[in-house]
């Protein structure tokens, strides 16, 4: 798919992952509230634009931004995580998001790392089933703590590179 880019995440990103992490599908998925574009300029500002340990990327597919991967735990030995992807639903089960898989495998072991991890909520079946197709184990059952303070049951899969 020579149409899909990964290109670091910049401020002038946010307005899109405002509009992205406010579509009902996706926050149902991530079972998260909206998030304004002010909210992601501030935590952009305050965390992310100076994070050594977390990489944020915008997915763009056809000259258009489509999604958002974020990996995290550079800052550890041997495994790093896949931390959040999260595509737009009008451009979901196209191969965009099996191309992040690998464009954030690639990247992880570029940078030195021999896994990679990723926890998702169980009942995220469309991120479950990627994560199984692009060839990720189920290492364990966890407890996912929502923002809305529910617990989810989630799986960590891992795999190496």
């Amino acid at each position: 798919m020579d149409k899909i880019e990964f290109h670091n995440m910049y401020a002038t990103d946010i307005l899109f992952l405002a509009e992205l992490l406010s579509t009902p599908s996706i926050t149902a998925s991530l079972h998260s509230e909206p998030i304004s574009y002010k909210e992601l300029t501030d935590v952009y500002e305050k965390h992310w634009v100076n994070d050594e340990d977390e990489k944020h990327f915008i997915i763009w597919y056809d000259n258009q931004r489509v999604g958002w991967l974020k990996v995290n735990g550079l800052s550890g030995k041997n495994k790093a995580w896949l931390s959040m992807l999260v595509i737009r639903a009008d451009y979901q089960n196209q191969g965009i998001g099996t191309s992040a898989v690998k464009f954030a495998e690639a990247f992880i072991k570029d940078n030195g790392f021999i896994l990679v991890g990723i926890q998702t909520t169980i009942d995220n079946k469309k991120a479950v089933s990627l994560y199984e197709k692009c060839g990720y184990k189920v290492i364990k059952n966890n407890i996912f703590n929502a923002e809305n303070g529910c617990k989810y049951d989630a799986y960590v899969f891992e795999k190496p590179v």
